[in-house]
């Protein structure tokens, strides 16, 4: 239905039931999923189909006290996680389909992160940067990171392996007789 865990909305409401209020735990809490919500809906009215109730829930576990009793235990709660912010590590792998604003710090911390944060977004008009993004981090300072030489090395290092495989498998007459064929059919 869209959602998984990590994915995010807006609480939009909490509900109670009659004769409780806060500190009690509501009944449910109303997420907006916007247009990741693609299950069944509540709410029929424009705008509000990715309104989803999520309710709270009840784990249950044992374990076995000093004098090796059994105790019981339950916790109840709602499975929703506050998210004002996100690091780039914890966002990889989604897409963010609203606006966001990105704060990569001064330095590139790990190669590739930089492309990772803005490739979250699904348009670049929905891209603010915090902090200034100069010249040289998308350039000579990505590019002389001591990890990415490392894998400018390796990716060198496959290809002459994989011109050396070429060569032996080209050398070798049932691999000219199969190129044969391909190129004739």
């Amino acid at each position: 239905m869209g959602l998984c865990n990590g994915s995010t909305g807006t609480v939009v409401d909490l509900i109670y039931l009659p004769l409780q209020a806060p500190p009690d735990l509501p009944c449910c809490v109303i997420v907006d999923f916007g247009t990741s919500y693609t299950g069944p809906t509540l709410f029929h009215e424009q705008g509000r189909q990715g309104w989803v109730p999520i309710h709270p829930i009840t784990a249950s576990w044992t374990t076995v006290g000093t004098q090796g009793e059994r105790l019981d235990h339950t916790r109840t709660q709602i499975p929703l996680r506050l998210s004002w912010a996100w690091t780039i590590w914890k966002a990889q792998g989604q897409t963010i389909p609203d606006k966001l604003v990105l704060d990569i710090g001064e330095q590139e911390k790990e190669h590739g992160l930089t492309y990772t944060a803005f490739s979250r977004a699904t348009d670049v008009a929905n891209i603010g940067i915090a902090n200034p993004l100069t010249r040289a981090r998308l350039t000579s300072k990505i590019k002389n990171g001591k990890k990415l030489k490392r894998r400018v090395e390796e990716e060198r290092r496959l290809e002459a392996l994989e011109h050396e495989t070429q060569q032996k498998m080209q050398s070798m007459p049932i691999w000219r007789d199969l190129v044969s064929n391909l190129i004739r059919n």
